[in-house]
């Protein structure tokens, strides 16, 4: 090597670490390769701040939505507007800015619903098939599992 490039690179060693540390983490990210679209990333909500659909029926206590690209899966948790004795669980699947048909549950008894914060999905298909677990103002506990469309208390 050079003596004169030898001395340049000792002189600018800070600039020469960074520009390799710069370059590694481009290959790092074009090895990588990028997802395609959202279809990977699940955002989930969580909460009582979020809104029921209108005209729902429900005494809203809190929802979860899943949200990958252009689906979205929705569970609302409460009781019914009218017999606030029982519980309610509505579920709302939208494809492809397509809202399929709500899909009511009622727990006769039970009091309101409340859902229980659920653990992190590592996939779009995973969040589409979780089984959902709740509380009812009993005390008592239960499952919903998305895949089936099942309650079980």
């Amino acid at each position: 090597m050079p003596a004169g490039l030898q001395e340049a690179l000792v002189r600018h060693r800070n600039w020469v670490v960074m520009l390799v540390l710069v370059v590694v983490a481009v290959i790092v990210v074009v090895v990588a390769g990028h997802p395609k679209g959202n279809s990977g990333s699940v955002r989930v909500r969580f909460g009582a701040s979020l809104q029921a659909p209108g005209r729902a029926g429900i005494n809203l206590t809190n929802a979860w939505i899943a949200t990958t690209g252009s689906d979205q899966i929705a569970v609302y948790a409460g009781s019914q507007a009218q017999h606030p004795r029982n519980g309610l669980l509505i579920v709302v699947r939208t494809t492809n800015h397509h809202t399929g048909p709500r899909t009511p549950m009622t727990l006769s008894g039970s009091g309101a619903l409340t859902l229980l914060r659920p653990q992190r999905f590592s996939s779009a298909e995973a969040a589409a098939t979780a089984t959902l677990r709740f509380i009812t103002a009993n005390g008592n506990t239960g499952t919903l599992d998305l895949s089936s469309g099942r309650v079980t208390r």
